[in-house]
């Protein structure tokens, strides 16, 4: 999937993406630069993230109707497409997001019915009218620009779960990606163009490693076992095999310390300090050097040399 993203990447024309700021007067908005844009446009493939983009942003307002005067953000994309601001490339590989994205649902929703025994809801595609022809439209994680939120918007949403037994995202690895939607709530959406491969990557956590850690969680966390696993070793279950499977899950070889500002800045001084000593280790290690070349004659055994074309 990873290879499939990157052959998108690679059609596409990105070298002016992070060259300069976008100016977007019609929003009263200045895009850091087109990237940023991009993952707006990535924004526009269903009324339901749209929305929450252009409300949340301030570019778009909700009117007497309940219906989304999306006026402001139209006059903005005709002139951008225009203008070549926003060109055919661009819009491909729009496109391209949403199709591949749609492609990892139907794995998603076999995990998902699998391990909770129903399909979570999914959000509908609408088409993207464009100068470039029409665009099928397709989904992406209404995520908050956690820079942007202010602590208000988090609680409210907060005791919006709470009450809608909900969240922010279309649906642990992380799950929220299979979660519906409270419609109501409008923060801020991130534009960050990475957040296209981080949910692929936590899509495909929940689809290859979800059920899996779900399985062993059920054994690691019952009763019974504990009972014979805290004869052998007490601290076996809470200190080695849970953490394992939280790192298994996150994909991280060290957890977090703590949530705090403390506790991620001492996290960040160890880290440095691993690195450093690591180095410091390995430079000018002319012992290390020596010993790499006797390891060539002992691969050699096993390995047949490579010969160049």
């Amino acid at each position: 999937v990873v290879r499939q993203y990157l052959a998108i990447v690679e059609k596409t024309n990105t070298k002016d993406w992070t060259k300069s700021k976008v100016m977007a007067p019609e929003l009263n908005y200045e895009f850091k630069d087109k990237s940023q844009l991009i993952g707006a446009v990535l924004h526009s493939g269903n009324l339901s993230n749209l929305q929450k983009l252009l409300v949340g942003r301030g570019w778009g307002t909700i009117d007497e109707n309940g219906e989304l005067d999306r006026s402001r953000w139209d006059q903005f994309m005709n002139r951008a497409q225009r203008d070549g601001l926003i060109t055919k490339s661009d819009m491909d590989y729009v496109q391209a997001v949403w199709d591949l994205n749609e492609s990892l649902k139907p794995a998603a929703q076999q995990a998902h019915k699998k391990m909770y025994g129903y399909y979570f809801n999914e959000i509908t595609a609408d088409e993207v009218q464009t100068q470039f022809g029409t665009y099928r439209g397709g989904y992406m994680p209404a995520v908050a620009d956690k820079l942007m939120a202010q602590d208000a918007m988090i609680r409210a949403e907060k005791e919006s779960l709470e009450k809608e037994n909900n969240s922010f995202m279309f649906p642990t690895t992380g799950r929220g990606f299979t979660k519906s939607r409270v419609e109501q709530y409008s923060a801020p959406l991130s534009l960050e163009i990475g957040m296209v491969p981080a949910h692929i990557d936590k899509v495909l956590r929940f689809i290859e490693i979800e059920p899996t850690v779900k399985s062993l969680g059920r054994i690691v966390t019952d009763k019974g076992f504990r009972k014979t696993l805290d004869a052998f070793d007490p601290t076996a279950g809470g200190e080695m095999l849970m953490p394992w499977l939280q790192r298994s899950a996150s994909q991280k070889v060290n957890l977090p310390s703590g949530t705090g500002w403390g506790w991620q800045g001492a996290d960040k001084f160890f880290t440095a300090m691993r690195s450093r000593a690591g180095l410091q280790a390995m430079t000018l290690n002319f012992t290390n050097t020596f010993q790499q070349f006797t390891g060539i004659t002992i691969a050699a055994i096993k390995v047949k040399p490579c010969r160049s074309p």
